[in-house]
């Protein structure tokens, strides 16, 4: 195992780390920051949402009881007949024929007052009509105030029999106001009934009472719903914590994702201090939430336990919870599906608990194991307990067991305590084993030392990632032995997987050393890392980034360092600014500045400044010479100029080794190739290169050439030139390859080697490439783009069936499950019989007459014959009443008996009492009015009333058509999603537009996706009517809802295209088709229950026609829904007036099937429209903005242009020369709502001729990407336009983009095999399946991927995705080339490689190349032109050179270097300033024994020939000490900063 010790005590301040607890309070401040930030969601979360949803949740018990008013009330008249009925309609008729004359008599009377259109007489015939005369909606309420159906009316006889109706509805409860149901509709009809029988006219008045008492019905209420929850709910009483675990664990997973988490612990933090910081964050910031939720759940639910005891118990849960989410975040390295997977996984075992008690009951052992082992389950069972204390109404007991089986509550707080603590240790433990790190303890050894780090034989080995792994072991680092010296700069240089990464995460500790010692002089030098990718808080600011990082590593860290740090690395104007609004440049100097904080004193770079412009790079370079000398700094970069500008010393390494170390000078003098003088001939316009090695001779050589008045160049010794020689001692191979003289590269390739990622030369007939691709092959048609996709889908769906298989299996699943039922399904016709229940009546059984009340004993005696005739008694002996004497008695007993009687009466004056609640509420009114009735008459008639609701338009077949209705849609529903699933992911992964910038066009893309995906559609519905039609004696018109069906699914796919273009992610598109179409279906049944349930019945069917035309617009989901109820004639949709509609009529499935073609066209045209008109881009311009545009543009018109960019326009614009890429006059302006236009690209014009390579340069912001965008035709311009070999861009973008070949700054790989990939695009070309193949197999010898060609693209590394997108590009020899940032993330090997391929494919083509690499513009191109929204310099590369970087550069290193003292620099400037008057030097440029100086040109002239330059170098260098020295011209890299500084062009940001 590797040692890390310590062998000196350094003289700078110790760096003392802050103990656990400091720590903790730093991170929890952290936490408190980002829930600031994000106050919304945290409120929402932690606040908002649980207290919402426990007083949701409570009040959800009222759904399961009507409301009203309970008690018992006083007296009153009952109302008459005619003043209640307001424009209802009554309906009558007989039961056994036809209405009789004294029927209509009584009627006559009882409905005196009342219009006669509202009484209405049906015959014997038409008596059914009453259900479709009083049809009632869902609510179970009609335009109908009730019915009498006449049994019996025998006037000789004194015999009446009939029965009262209405509807069924009637459940409202209101005993004080008099309005209940029975008092409204039923006693006024009955009362007016009896009185036109018996004539008795005297009012009567009416006591209705409850047999419970308000509160006792809320306890009833609550029990009720104990039960119910204890059962059924307690699961879902979860959702009130379960935010703090979806919350935590994505955080958590974002934090360790982002590697925040890594770098923390590496650099200092503890781990123990970040978990406890998060507990106690979380815990703080959740409390109030749980405080106040517990409060609506004991107000609403748990009335009966003490308040105090609910709230400590959901604190314990809420604390384990907290340390259950942690627990769970660490399985998680991705934060992707984090949250959604622990939350789900946490309301799973919930449901656990409901299904355990469901199946086996309760069981001890097993619920106290369980609520031991997961906090959720022992949230739900502390429920399920409280509910059963709540069920019996009492209190909560935590030492005795719960009622009805279950453990006493005292063992679940036990076990939430346990828990706290148990699944900390357990986060602790796991992330311990899963992401191990070395830490900062290191054995301390004495003894002085010049070195901060030393490696000695470290070495490192990659072991296979399992037992059953066919990979070998890789050795990485092999034996490295490696000295860096206290405040220097080391940089490591070397090829991909030369272990130059591996070094420096070895020393940072993020990765463990196999074996070997790194030994650190000081152990309170704190480590300092800048890892490549950006890590931070993107929440917080600037400054409370840094503070809190400076924090976490020192206890001194001071809010002075703070300020002085923010100054040192340029961001003192960005403190405050939150860091998701930085630019690139700004991010890396944050990176810098957070590795800087707290006083690390060793610090450990990857790749500073990739991706950077040259502005920004040297912003990080300043940053980082500032601190030389103060700090040890350990750079790993792939950049070679980089290493030269900063680097005291170099490594190069290769294989693991350590193959050259020493001063880029040091380097470049014993290893390089020396000088290079380029010559130039005038008359042919070539170069000759002329290589010189040492100073005097080259300063013999430029003297003859001055003398005889020669143009000449003058390049110094280069890294590069070390570099690939020490690589070509690696690799004789590579040495070939990159020998100068030689004419190997045009016609060789550097072929990565699958085994060991070794780089071999290998030749190829590259003339047969030739051969194969010189012709222009135009795309062949839209039927060959069309077979091409759907062959790329058909593979696609091979790799990865899931999808695709869901998508047709589900609603053949859901049909055959619904099949079942529907086979048992009675058919639903137009008959109103057919869609409502049988007649049910009702009559109040007298057998206990110990419940009933009467009146006085005196009066009782009076009507003595009355009460004998009702009961049918001989004797009043048989009867057994409770007597009162006065009605104040009745009441009495009343109000002290409710909850034991029925139904009470006093006869004179006539009173009735009765109950309204409970089972026969609706009956105890009529029965005891009907004794009533009977007893005033005294035996002198006989009146037999019972009660019998309307039907309930409710039957078994529409509760069979509705679980049809709800699984088939939800089914159908579903599979879009799964086919928007590969839409989404194609265009997040730029894949899409990698086809269409490579010659794909819409057309045909969308139309081979919809023939794909609706053809197994298609299969999927045939299939699922063929079972459907097994239940066809139910069903109607399967052959018209097939039409349906099909047409959905076509539009619903194409729909979930629409939705794929514009989905954040792959996920958040699933969710969106699915919630979309499944929250518009329930919008839509929402609305439709709505109409049926609350619009006046006979408005019912237009309102909701109403609802369907309208809410049609919206979805293709309401159309399946429509077919369904017409199919299944559910609430008979497929009728009219009694009769059925035709099939095809627009009110039955003409009405979907003309929605749903509409909708399928529509849609299929805004697809072609969004990717053939640049919806994202174009707008229409209302006059007042054209009036600005053509303003602004006539101010540039008058501003002066550069002399060289008003050639390039005049050259472009006269048409005198062919040009493959045209760019004319082009501008690019952004427009948003109340701001001023934001000016992108103004005025560009440049021009490309076939054969030459042009670099687009400028700074992070010119709009480089703006412009490639607007070529590709991504965008439009805002005015001018862009012509790819003659054809315009804006108009006619199809065809340009045929004769484009884009290599993108993005990797766009698909599920494919590197050959796969391009056969694929070579298709979309239009070259013939086996020509394709031969093209292919070319194309990856010439890229270097052949013995990868097997390997899927999405495994290449990032150099080999590089050479993917580069072949793509080459393949159907494109005229015009677009390359943007070909060469981002390669190393310095692989990139001068791809050099050589886009040298070897440049004849003949125009290509545009973008980079920040001013090396590779050097290298590739011809032409160069310097962009900053408009063009500022546009030439060749000498010529910019020669206007813009005249001059030299001179670099000197000091024989006593890096030690040399600052008495040596000083005598080393004096001089350098004596001898070279106009010397410019920077102060930061000469640390470390270092110096670097310019000698610009003065008036037009150089005020020293190069000759006389290097004559004084060599005459004076051994007096001043001058171990090696070099001499150069200023690079294109230096012409670019001083264009950019004469036009005051800043750094993007500031």
């Amino acid at each position: 195992m590797t040692s890390y010790q310590s062998t000196h005590q350094s003289s700078q301040p110790v760096v003392t780390l802050p103990s656990v607890w400091e720590q903790t309070t730093i991170l929890i401040r952290k936490c408190f920051l980002t829930f600031l930030r994000a106050r919304r969601s945290t409120v929402a979360r932690a606040l908002s949402g649980p207290i919402s949803f426990a007083f949701i949740f409570g009040y959800t018990r009222n759904l399961y009881v009507p409301s009203g008013h309970y008690g018992v009330a006083s007296p009153a008249a009952l109302t008459l007949l005619s003043d209640v009925i307001g424009s209802d309609r009554l309906v009558y008729y007989a039961s056994d024929g036809d209405v009789t004359d004294i029927m209509r008599d009584i009627m006559r009377i009882a409905t005196s007052g009342i219009p006669s259109d509202q009484v209405i007489e049906l015959s014997f015939d038409a008596k059914d009509q009453v259900n479709t005369i009083c049809r009632q909606n869902l609510r179970g309420y009609s335009n109908c105030y009730g019915a009498v159906e006449w049994h019996l009316a025998d006037p000789i006889g004194e015999l009446y029999n009939y029965t009262l109706r209405g509807n069924a509805g009637m459940r409202f409860i209101n005993v004080n106001g008099h309005n209940s149901d029975v008092e409204k509709y039923i006693l006024p009809l009955q009362n007016a009934l009896d009185s036109a029988i018996t004539g008795d006219t005297q009012h009567v008045n009416a006591i209705a009472f409850t047999s419970r008492t308000n509160s006792e019905h809320d306890d009833d209420v609550r029990a009720t719903y104990a039960d119910i929850l204890m059962k059924y709910m307690c699961p879902v009483m979860f959702f009130l914590m379960i935010n703090v675990i979806f919350h935590l664990v994505g955080n958590v997973a974002v934090e360790r994702e982002s590697g925040i988490i890594d770098l923390l612990e590496t650099m200092g933090c503890r781990r123990v201090s970040r978990l406890l910081a998060t507990h106690i964050a979380y815990s703080v910031i959740y409390i109030p939430g749980w405080v106040i939720g517990v409060l609506a759940l004991w107000l609403t639910t748990f009335k009966k336990t003490n308040y105090g005891l609910l709230v400590v118990y959901h604190l314990l849960s809420g604390f384990s919870l907290i340390s259950w989410s942690i627990f769970l975040s660490s399985f998680f390295k991705k934060a992707q599906l984090s949250g959604i997977l622990s939350a789900g996984f946490s309301m799973v075992l919930c449901i656990m608990v409901v299904v355990q008690y469901a199946t086996i009951g309760f069981n001890r052992a097993a619920t106290i194991v369980l609520s031991f082992l997961f906090p959720p389950m022992n949230y739900t069972y502390y429920i399920q307990t409280n509910a059963k204390w709540e069920k019996e109404q009492m209190p909560l007991n935590l030492v005795n067991d719960a009622p009805d089986g279950g453990i006493a509550a005292g063992i679940l707080w036990i076990a939430a305590i346990f828990q706290i603590f148990a699944f900390l240790g357990l986060a602790y433990a796991t992330e311990s084993m899963l992401y191990r790190r070395m830490g900062r303890n290191s054995s301390i050894i004495a003894g002085p030392s010049e070195n901060a780090v030393e490696l000695h034989n470290v070495r490192k080995v990659y072991e296979p990632r399992s037992l059953f792994s066919k990979n070998e072991h890789v050795v990485a680092v092999d034996s490295l032995s490696l000295n860096i010296k206290k405040g220097t700069i080391t940089c490591l240089l070397g090829a991909n997987g030369s272990g130059k990464t591996t070094t420096v995460e070895m020393i940072s500790g993020l990765q463990r050393a196999t074996s070997g010692d790194i030994t650190f002089s000081d152990p309170s030098a704190g480590i300092g890392i800048c890892p490549q990718k950006n890590v931070n808080w993107d929440k917080l600011t600037v400054n409370e980034n840094i503070y809190i990082v400076g924090r976490l590593k020192s206890t001194t860290f001071s809010d002075e360092e703070l300020a002085d740090l923010l100054v040192q690395c340029d961001l003192y104007p960005k403190r405050k600014a939150h860091c998701s609004h930085l630019s690139g440049g700004q991010h890396r100097k944050l990176q810098l500045a957070l590795m800087l904080a707290g006083g690390s004193r060793v610090c450990c770079i990857d790749e500073v400044s990739s991706g950077l412009d040259p502005l920004s790079r040297r912003k990080i370079w300043d940053i980082l010479l500032s601190v030389r000398g103060e700090r040890t700094v350990i750079i790993c970069t792939h950049y070679l100029d980089e290493a030269d500008i900063l680097g005291d010393e170099i490594a190069i390494l290769s294989r693991g080794s350590l193959k050259a170390r020493g001063s880029p000078l040091e380097l470049k003098e014993t290893v390089g190739n020396g000088y290079r003088v380029y010559t130039y001939f005038p008359e042919s316009g070539q170069e000759t290169v002329h290589e010189i090695s040492g100073g005097s001779e080259v300063a013999e050589f430029i003297q003859e050439l001055e003398n005889q008045g020669r143009e000449f160049r003058l390049s110094g010794p280069q890294l590069e030139d070390v570099f690939m020689k020490i690589e070509g001692e690696s690799s004789p191979d590579i040495h070939k390859l990159f020998a100068s003289n030689t004419s190997v590269a045009p016609q060789a390739y550097l072929q990565t080697n699958e085994k060991d990622g070794d780089l071999a030369l290998t030749e190829f007939a590259f003339d047969g490439m030739q051969k194969v691709t010189n012709e222009v092959r135009w795309i062949t048609g839209l039927a060959s783009q069309v077979w091409t996709m759907v062959l790329k889908r058909s593979m696609i769906a091979l790799r990865n069936p899931i999808p695709v298989f869901l998508a047709f299996a589900i609603p053949i699943i859901i049909a055959g499950i619904c099949s079942t039922f529907l086979k048992t399904m009675e058919p639903t016709t137009c008959e109103a019989s057919s869609r409502i229940g049988e007649q049910k009546y009702y009559e109040y059984d007298l057998n206990f007459p110990a419940q009933i009340v009467i009146g006085s004993q005196g009066q009782f005696q009076s009507y003595r014959p009355g009460v004998l005739t009702y009961f049918n008694a001989s004797s009043t002996e048989m009867l057994s009443f409770t007597l009162v004497s006065t009605v104040d008695q009745l009441i009495a007993n009343i109000e002290t008996n409710y909850a034991n009687l029925s139904a009470g009466m006093f006869i004179d004056p006539p009173t009735i009492a009765y109950q309204v609640d409970g089972g026969n509420g609706l009956i105890y009114g009529p029965s005891i009015f009907n004794m009533l009735r009977n007893t005033r008459a005294n035996g002198s008639s006989q009146i037999f009333a019972d009660y019998s609701p309307f039907q309930y338009p409710w039957t078994l077949s529409l509760v069979k058509s509705l679980q049809f209705e709800v699984y088939f849609s939800a089914a159908m529903v579903a599979f879009p999603a799964f086919v928007s699933l590969y839409p989404a992911s194609e265009r997040l992964r730029k894949v899409k537009a990698l086809q269409f910038s490579n010659g794909l066009r819409a057309l045909p893309l969308w139309l081979a996706y919809t023939l794909f995906d609706f053809a197994f559609a298609l299969i999927s519905c045939v299939i699922c009517i063929g079972i459907l039609s097994s239940a066809h004696h139910a069903l109607y018109g399967l052959g018209y809802f097939f039409a349906v069906l099909i047409l959905y699914s076509l539009a619903s796919v194409l729909l979930s295209y629409l939705i794929a273009q514009w989905a954040i992610s792959v996920l958040a598109c699933f969710a969106i088709t699915i919630m979309f179409q499944a929250g518009i279906f329930g919008l839509y049944l929402l609305a439709y229950f709505s109409v049926s349930t609350f619009s006046p019945p006979d408005k019912i069917d237009s309102q909701e026609l109403i609802v369907y035309f309208t809410m049609g617009i919206l979805c293709p989901a309401i159309h399946l829904v429509r077919g369904i109820f017409m199919v299944a004639n559910m609430f008979g949709a497929l009728c009219s007036g009694g009769s059925q509609l035709e099939f095809g009529s627009i009110k039955a499935f003409g009405g979907p099937v003309t929605y749903l073609t509409v909708q399928s066209i529509v849609y299929f045209v805004l697809l072609l429209w969004l990717d053939t008109a640049s919806i994202k881009s174009f707008r229409l311009l209302s006059s007042r903005k054209k009036a600005h545009a053509k303003q602004r543009q006539s101010c540039r018109d008058q501003r002066p242009l550069d002399s060289d960019v008003a050639f390039e326009t005049e050259r472009v614009m006269s048409g005198r020369e062919k040009h493959g890429l045209r760019v004319m006059h082009v501008g690019k302006e952004y427009y948003g709502r109340n701001i001023a236009p934001v000016s992108a690209i103004e005025d560009v014009t440049f021009g490309v001729r076939p054969g030459e390579c042009f670099a687009l340069l400028g700074p992070n912001g010119a709009g480089k990407t703006t412009l490639f965008d607007l070529i590709r035709g991504e965008t439009r311009p805002t005015n001018g336009d862009i012509f790819v070999e003659d054809m315009s861009v804006v108009r006619k973008r199809s065809r340009a983009r045929e004769a484009l070949g884009v290599c993108p700054q993005f990797d766009a790989t698909d599920l494919f095999s590197v050959e796969e990939t391009l056969y694929i695009y070579a298709k979309l070309r239009g070259i013939p399946g086996a020509e394709a193949r031969n093209v292919v197999a070319d194309m990856v010898q010439k890229v270097g991927l052949a013995a990868l060609k097997h390997r899927m693209a999405s495994k290449l590394s990032g150099g080999n995705k590089r050479k993917l997108s580069l072949a793509i590009a080459l393949l159907g020899n494109p005229r015009v080339i677009l390359l943007d940032e070909p060469s981002s993330g390669l190393d310095a090997l692989s990139k001068r490689v791809m050099w050589h391929i886009l040298s070897a494919i440049s004849p003949g083509k125009s290509i545009i190349l973008t980079t920040h690499s001013m090396e590779e513009a050097d290298a590739l191109c011809n032409r160069a032109g310097l962009l900053s929204k408009s063009m500022l310099a546009v030439g060749t590369n000498t010529h910019l050179r020669k206007r813009f970087g005249g001059g030299y550069l001179v670099h000197i290193l000091c024989a006593s270097a890096p030690n040399t003292s600052e008495e040596e620099i000083a005598l080393l400037l004096n001089w350098a300033k004596d001898r070279f008057p106009g010397m410019q030097v920077e102060e930061r440029r000469y640390a470390g024994g270092q110096l670097t100086f310019s000698l610009p040109i003065q008036d037009g002239m150089s005020t020293l020939n190069a000759s006389d330059i290097f004559k004084i170098l060599e005459q004076d260098k051994e007096k001043l000490g001058i171990r090696y020295y070099s001499i150069s011209q200023p690079s294109l890299e230096q012409v670019f900063l001083k264009i950019v500084g004469e036009h005051n062009v800043v750094e993007e940001g500031y």
